[in-house]
């Protein structure tokens, strides 16, 4: 437990949290900015404001507005990975990774609007992040667990390949026409998560 005196005694660690307290309040307001507003429009300013703190003090937390959205989406693969590790251990490894899938579907698909037209052209820099690309391929591992696991319980064939299993399911997530049809209202976000699962299982499932 932590206490006035221990914070006292080591003030690096209580900066360090006041630090991750502000930048998790930053990408929050960023976030809801985005969610009402393109990319275009919103400016380093505007998330200041919203903030309540000076855009100098802004730029010492993030560099620009591309590596603010660039930690955003990092923080969306990190509460994705945290999702996975709560499931409910006495489902099959199968059905957890099947809601797993869901899980980062749906959460793609009802993300920040403000990003849809912009994420074209952020998506090279967001996969070339370091600390993007880290929580990433956590990311991956967990679903790579989860398949090799359905695989060794039998739920899933053992001759499917894990890794390109997992990037096929990726390659669904980075895809930005099921959004668009979203957004255009031609379908709803359960029912591409149902199509997409359906056909990703139905090649794999014993």
């Amino acid at each position: 437990m932590t206490t006035p005196s221990s914070l006292a005694q080591d003030p690096k660690s209580f900066r360090t949290r006041q630090k991750e307290v502000r930048e998790d309040a930053i990408l929050s307001a960023a976030e809801e900015l985005l969610s009402k507003q393109d990319f275009a429009s919103v400016t380093m300013d505007d998330v200041a404001v919203k903030v309540g703190i000076s855009k100098a003090t802004l730029y010492q937390h993030f560099l620009s507005k591309e590596d603010l959205v660039v930690h955003m989406i990092t923080r969306c693969m990190k509460n994705a990975e945290s999702s996975i590790e709560q499931l409910d251990p006495a489902l099959s490894p199968l059905m957890r990774l099947k809601k797993a899938f869901r899980v980062i579907l749906e959460g793609r698909l009802g993300g920040i609007p403000g990003l849809r037209a912009a994420r074209p052209a952020l998506s090279p820099l967001i996969r070339s992040h370091p600390k993007a690309k880290a929580q990433y391929q956590d990311l991956f591992t967990a679903l790579s667990n989860l398949v090799d696991a359905a695989k060794k319980e039998g739920g899933i064939r053992r001759s499917v390949p894990t890794e390109l299993f997992v990037e096929l399911f990726f390659a669904q997530v980075r895809s930005t026409d099921y959004e668009e049809l979203v957004a255009e209202k031609k379908t709803s976000i359960s029912e591409v998560c149902d199509f997409i699962l359906t056909v990703l299982f139905d090649g794999v499932i014993r």
